[in-house]
């Protein structure tokens, strides 16, 4: 018995051993334990918390492996962990450690998993194909949950508020596409080799025309000014004169998608000719 806590702890460590391999935080529950051993946090591809948590209950010792099946081994549960476990605010996986071999197995703790016996009493399988191992930890953080989110009514006005946010992304993404135009453009060894060099592509051209059709003139007219304005500054950073409205729009056609139709593209262009030197406050 005195070395009880030794085995123990062999579990738990393999299973923490694991997680740090697998990049997800583990934190051991030792104070007024009952029913689960380990909570585990989950990480995205920074290795930053996510908040995603599961409980893991480890047990260790060649006595849970003493119900073998062909395809792994029975653990049976009494009432009072079957019922911890399945009220748990958190999803629940088992785990079996063999300190014989240094092998952990797990099985989900869910009523889908929990077999009657002929008492009445329940029992779970722990396959053996289910080893826990660094692999294991991407499947097993599909049952990881985080805490509930409430209803705020902050989509009470939901339309207004899309219209705001689709706004917004659509200038940021006006400014990222000119980081990307200026860096093809240094790929040539000159900033204004062609037009086709400094008009806005592909991407814009969906942006402007998404503009025009969900809003309006104005808003498509913003993003090529965002994008325009965007580019001179890395122009600019460059030691190279800027490129100009009129030099831009000369490739305008090229940018427009293939469903644009011609009416659309002339009258934006238009628009923007008339009107983008008074919003930008700069000459064509």
């Amino acid at each position: 018995m005195g070395s009880q806590w030794r085995t123990e702890d062999a579990g738990v460590l393999a299973v923490r051993k694991a997680a740090n391999e697998a990049g997800v935080i583990s934190r051991e529950q030792t104070t007024h334990d009952f029913g689960v051993d380990i909570h585990l946090e989950f990480t995205d591809e920074r290795d930053d918390a996510t908040g995603r948590l599961l409980a893991i209950q480890v047990k260790t010792g060649s006595s849970y492996f003493a119900h073998a099946t062909e395809a792994g081994w029975w653990f049976y549960v009494d009432e009072k962990h079957e019922n911890y476990w399945l009220g748990h605010s958190l999803p629940v996986v088992l785990a079996l450690h063999d300190d014989r071999d240094g092998n952990t197995y797990w099985a989900r703790v869910v009523p889908e998993t929990l077999e009657r016996t002929m008492s009445g009493a329940s029992k779970i399988l722990v396959p053996s194909s289910q080893v826990l191992d660094t692999g294991a930890f991407e499947r097993i953080s599909r049952f990881a949950t985080r805490r509930a989110v409430a209803a705020t009514g902050a989509f009470r006005d939901s339309p207004n508020r899309h219209r705001v946010v689709m706004r917004e992304a659509m200038q940021g993404a006006a400014r990222d596409d000119a980081r990307i135009a200026f860096e093809l453009s240094r790929g040539t060894g000159s900033l204004k080799t062609t037009p086709t060099m400094y008009h806005m592509g592909d991407p814009m051209g969906r942006y402007v025309l998404t503009a025009y059709r969900e809003f309006d003139e104005f808003l498509a007219m913003v993003i090529v000014v965002e994008h325009l304005t965007a580019l001179n500054k890395l122009v600019r950073s460059a030691n190279e004169p800027p490129v100009t409205l009129k030099e831009l729009l000369s490739g305008f056609g090229f940018a427009m998608p293939n469903d644009a139709h011609p009416d659309e593209t002339d009258n934006l262009k238009q628009y923007i000719v008339a009107n983008a030197s008074i919003y930008w406050g700069s000459p064509l």
